[in-house]
């Protein structure tokens, strides 16, 4: 799966096409070198764009990191409406999976989990997600289903901890059945 097509999508727009060119130079310079001496001066030379259009969007290199994981997190992962909570957890679950399988996709996870960047960071894509997760649960409760006791919060954190363990730690992607059988148990959980 290719990240960056979320950028074509994105360039419909000069400013857009600026952003997209910005995204995938951070991603190329991770990608190859870590974090380890990304600085917005690399970022620029290899985006060609002017320090100065960087810095106006970006005042630092944690704030360009924040958004390029979620641009490519909330494009690789969209918030689904299959029309039932069941069906909405169970679609993003196996996207999310899919999307962890693949290695910019791990090489980001790592810098999530092992960076001395700020909490911010880490804060921001945990936020993210987890507005993804509070609108699943807004749609369905607006669908007039039963909603579980598992409030949207700990109901992420089982399942983003189970998808990350199984497929960035394991290197073994839960497959759709299994994702299926998690999300049947996490309705079934009383409380947090």
């Amino acid at each position: 799966m290719d990240l960056c097509c979320y950028c074509d999508r994105m360039a419909r727009t000069p400013d857009a096409a600026v952003t997209q060119s910005i995204h995938n130079a951070a991603l190329s310079l991770i990608t190859t070198t870590g974090l380890t001496g990304l600085s917005m001066e690399k970022v620029a030379s290899e985006a060609g764009v002017n320090k100065t259009t960087l810095y106006r969007r970006y005042n630092s290199v944690e704030n360009l990191i924040a958004d390029l994981i979620d641009a490519i997190t909330t494009e690789a992962v969209p918030t689904p409406d299959t029309g039932t909570l069941r069906g909405d957890l169970e679609a993003i679950a196996n996207v999310a999976a899919k999307v962890l399988d693949d290695s910019t996709s791990r090489t980001l996870a790592a810098i999530l989990v092992t960076t001395g960047e700020p909490a911010s960071v880490r804060q921001q894509w945990w936020s993210g997600r987890l507005d993804a997760i509070t609108t699943i649960f807004e749609q369905a409760e607006a669908r007039g289903e039963s909603l579980p006791r598992l409030a949207p919060e700990p109901l992420l954190e089982r399942l983003a901890g189970y998808l990350h363990l199984r497929t960035t730690m394991l290197r073994r992607p839960p497959d759709s059945k299994e994702v299926s059988t998690l999300i049947d148990e996490l309705l079934e959980l009383r409380g947090s």
